[in-house]
């Protein structure tokens, strides 16, 4: 199986080599990664890029036999690029990744590789392009010939235009029937809840940059095109790789339940004829490798109360009992040390940035006293964007104040994160935190760390106390440091979005808002803000400093237990990884291998019918719905339902009859319904054929039915996939 993407993907890589599961990556080694950031006196975010030694680093340069640089070439607008391939090892995992900064390579072709965010909108789709094509070329050029290919967003969908010149070099394979193979073997991942963040590109730029590599391929421009445009566009409207990945996949899904719900909305789109909640887009919510996070010191008290192998576990029961089997003061005891650590470590990177700026004496012992290791120390740690509202509790100053400034019930805020570099709105709310850590009411209480980074976030979900998150709900996709926080026994306050919408329960930690809190509300900060200061005041600060006479808040150690029992259970990544596994790799690889298989005789096969049922789908009519009883029907009792459909030349076992009930909304829609199949009866003479069905009502109020037909194959993923659904509504025959 091989997984691509264009950011750090080698963590994800641990899970699999935990679980055996036969897994190699593909990304980019850029050497100059992301940036480094630093923080000016006056707040402005600073980003350097300084040149990675690869020969320092744990990858290695792949050779061939001869001992020269194993490279592979990509045609890219009108030139050859090479990049090398290096290789890392995640366990038993390879890390396959490209370099471009090769000789004989044109300038900016070298420069492809240099940095994660760079230049523009044509530089992106260069980029794309030779993680795409160059990742599949690399995987052949290393020996390795995955049959599943896993796309962690659109980033990478190139690799499916690339697989499908494999699949066709040599043959008379049709682009259809190649395409409905590569489909089968491909699993798509979108983390991206908000349509900007998807990349989109002008149809002159794939001409442009892709066009000599299509030639080259034999594989026709306007049909790759097509499938990255939106529904009804035009030859000049964009193209997404987004929608690339999703036609081009047959298993997709989003990172959290919540995250699956608003995908299936957002690109409904694709799936017009059919409701937002059947739209074939799946979720699998994100784990945290639990080794990589979870700290050494509670690692060794989990080894022995849940035994060597509490990473791998999955029985609720099982951990939960070894976890109430600590005494209380020893998780204390451990969890204080990582207080303390996290604040000696706070010090010693504020120290750095004062004697960088040749600060006074007066700024270093400011540094030098910054936060105390008895006080309940509060995290936000994360990318810095306005969506996920860093600064929502600097909204009141003087409540704010009040928190920090308690002579008995202290609270202490530690904030990290980069702003994109172009993101000049994100880089004021760095600068707004920045200033608020110099006033002198809160030096010391609150503090600004520069230069976010997996030591300090190791640091923060290890000796923190709360983990706040404020996202404005539903843009946090998943979330995942608020599951290494829980795991290590910290708390969230969180909105209710991405994970912790799915997790939270009133013993692990505490909800900002409610669940239903979509809606646009211009005064949503202000009573967001509200809600959190009312959080810690009357429920989180009260008790945090609760202690027992051994100096112990034994009430606030109960929910860390429960925290960390959610965590180890439901949010650890082996779960992930076994989902992804059993939801998509086996069934993917399974389908794949039928569907090439005998010269691809079965995908020329499914090609060949998706075509015939195209042309004539328009005309399948469902002509009459017959619902035996009266518009009120009582609960528990079953419907008849008879249905005579005008199949157009499509044989009866090639269709699908279904009743789709459920009930009906404010707007007179039917939400979430469910489906009952119903049974060929057989031709009644005319060219017609007719169905039956008898569906139970369990609902009472006011429920809707239709009757819809979709199409039939052993080799669908899903019914609805292709978007053919023929719908008619019921007329009532008393």
């Amino acid at each position: 199986m091989g997984r691509a993407r264009a950011g750090r993907g080698a963590s994800h890589s641990l899970p699999p080599s935990d679980l055996g599961v036969p897994l190699v990556a593909v990304g980019m080694l850029y050497r100059q990664g992301y940036f480094r950031q630093t923080i000016d006196p006056s707040g402005g975010q600073q980003e350097l890029h300084p040149e990675t030694d690869f020969y320092s680093q744990p990858v290695t340069m792949l050779t061939t036999p001869d001992g020269s640089p194993l490279t592979v070439g990509v045609p890219i607008t009108d030139r050859w690029v090479d990049a090398r391939v290096w290789r890392m090892h995640v366990g038993r995992c390879p890390v396959l990744l490209l370099d471009a900064n090769v000789p004989g390579n044109a300038p900016e072709d070298r420069e492809l590789t240099a940095k994660l965010y760079q230049g523009d909108s044509d530089v992106r789709i260069r980029q794309e392009i030779l993680l795409g094509v160059g990742g599949m070329r690399a995987l052949r050029a290393a020996g390795m010939r995955p049959t599943v290919l896993h796309l962690n967003e659109g980033h990478s969908a190139f690799a499916l235009i690339e697989r499908l010149r494999e699949l066709r070099e040599g043959t008379d394979l049709s682009f259809e029937a190649a395409l409905e193979a590569v489909r089968a073997g491909a699993v798509f991942t979108t983390h991206t809840p908000v349509s900007a963040g998807h990349d989109e590109f002008h149809p002159h730029q794939v001409a442009h940059h892709l066009g000599t590599y299509l030639d080259e391929s034999g594989i026709d421009a306007d049909l790759v095109t097509e499938i990255g445009r939106y529904p009804g566009g035009s030859p000049t409207s964009p193209f997404c790789m987004t929608i690339l990945a999703l036609r081009g996949a047959a298993w997709r899904n989003g990172v959290s339940q919540l995250h699956g719900e608003v995908t299936r909305r957002m690109w409904q789109t694709l799936w017009r004829d059919v409701p937002w909640s059947e739209v074939p887009i799946q979720h699998v919510t994100n784990g945290v490798h639990l080794p990589t996070w979870v700290s050494r010191e509670l690692a060794d008290v989990l080894g022995r109360y849940l035994g060597p192998e509490w990473a791998l576990m999955s029985d609720r029961d099982a951990i939960r009992e070894g976890l109430d089997a600590i005494p209380d003061d020893e998780l204390w005891r451990v969890h204080h040390r990582r207080r303390e650590r996290l604040v000696a470590n706070v010090r010693r990177r504020l120290r750095a940035v004062v004697e960088r700026r040749w600060g006074s004496g007066a700024e270093l012992a400011d540094a030098s006293s910054a936060l105390q290791p008895n006080v309940l120390t509060v995290g936000f740690a994360r990318r810095i964007a306005l969506y996920k509202r860093p600064t929502l509790l600097l909204h009141d100053l003087e409540r704010l104040r009040a928190l920090v400034t308690n002579a008995r019930r202290p609270v202490q805020i530690i904030f990290a994160g980069k702003a994109h570099p172009d993101d000049a709105m994100a880089k004021d709310l760095v600068r707004e935190i920045h200033d608020l850590s110099r006033d002198p009411s809160f030096v010391g209480r609150v503090v600004f760390v520069e230069d976010y980074d997996m030591d300090l976030a190791r640091d923060l979900v290890q000796g923190c106390d709360v983990w706040l998150n404020q996202p404005v709900r539903p843009q946090e996709a998943s979330g995942t440091s608020g599951m290494k926080a829980a795991a290590n026994g910290v708390l969230n306050v969180s909105v209710l979005d991405g994970w912790w919408a799915e997790a939270y329960a009133p013993q692990i930690g505490w909800a900002i808002g409610r669940a239903d809190d979509d809606v646009e509300d211009p005064q949503r900060d202000a009573n967001d803000a509200a809600a959190v200061y009312r959080l810690f005041e009357r429920s989180v600060v009260p008790l945090f400093y609760d202690l027992g006479l051994d100096g112990t808040p034994t009430r606030w150690i109960e929910r860390a237990k429960a925290s960390m029992v959610m965590a180890l259970t439901d949010f650890g990544a082996h779960r992930m990884m076994r989902q992804y596994t059993e939801a998509f790799y086996l069934r993917a690889d399974e389908l794949l291998r039928t569907l090439t298989s005998d010269g691809c005789s079965s995908a020329r096969s499914l090609a060949d019918w998706l075509a015939r049922v195209r042309e004539q789908w328009n005309s399948v009519e469902i002509l009459d719905v017959h619902l035996s009883g009266g518009p009120e029907v009582d609960v528990g009792s079953a419907l008849p339902v008879r249905t005579r459909v005008s199949l157009n030349g499509l044989h009866a076992e090639e269709l699908t009859v279904q009743v789709y009930v459920g009930r009906v909304g404010s707007d007179g829609a039917v939400d979430g319904g469910l489906t009952y199949e119903a049974r060929a009866v057989g031709p009644d003479g005319e060219g017609t054929h007719w169905f039956e069905s008898t569906v139970p009502l369990r609902q009472s109020g006011r429920m809707g039915i239709a009757v819809r037909v979709v199409p039939r194959h052993p080799h669908l993923t899903d019914p609805v996939e292709h978007g053919l659904v023929r719908w008619s509504l019921p007329d009532g025959d008393g």
